[in-house]
């Protein structure tokens, strides 16, 4: 589902599972403005399958773009995005927005690059509050990567365990970011 040219989207009591799509976004790509609420959604088991694709499950980009997840389950989604300037996130992929994620989890995602729960890029800045990411796998950011300047997570009670990395930062990759971290 594609979101765009401030479009509004509240999805509530779902699941969007097994679907596929050859850029951006498996299940929902939020662009231009759009915002986006969602609660007690289900992400499972979608794919971004293109060589330059990203977001298995969300991806978010462009100034303006709003995300608010509250109890949302991520989980077995998959980024293919395998060149060098393209990323990943095989759960969700954010760049150049603002995004708050309370009560969720992000688990068993995949990206062939960075971050296999969350990839955290350009210009964005993240709320996490309550949220578990875990058992995700990526080259780099097996849990979270967080690059370039400008970028910010804001985390409350959050849970990272059980990430793996074939490369660098099981848990967490951090690159030109800001993340704060406090605990409860």
């Amino acid at each position: 589902m594609y979101i765009t040219d401030d479009a509004e989207a509240v999805f509530a009591y779902v699941t969007l599972q097994d679907n596929r799509a050859g850029a951006n976004g498996g299940a929902l790509h939020f662009k231009t403005g759009a915002f986006g609420y969602l609660s007690y959604v289900n992400i499972l088991n979608n794919s971004a399958t293109g060589a330059t694709s990203e977001g298995g499950g969300i991806y978010a980009s462009e100034t303006a773009t709003n995300l608010q997840l509250s109890n949302v389950t991520i989980t077995g989604n998959s980024a293919a995005a395998a060149t060098l300037n393209e990323t990943g996130g095989g759960g969700m992929a954010i760049y150049n927005a603002t995004a708050s994620i309370n009560n969720s989890t992000i688990s068993n995602n995949t990206a062939i690059t960075d971050g296999g729960g969350l990839l955290v890029s350009t210009g964005t800045t993240v709320t996490i509050t309550g949220t578990t990411i875990s058992s995700n796998t990526a080259d780099d950011g097996g849990g979270i990567y967080l690059d370039n300047a400008g970028t910010a997570i804001n985390a409350t009670d959050l849970t990272v365990s059980n990430n793996t990395s074939a490369d660098d930062g099981g848990g967490l990759f951090l690159s030109n970011g800001m993340p704060i971290v406090t605990g409860k």
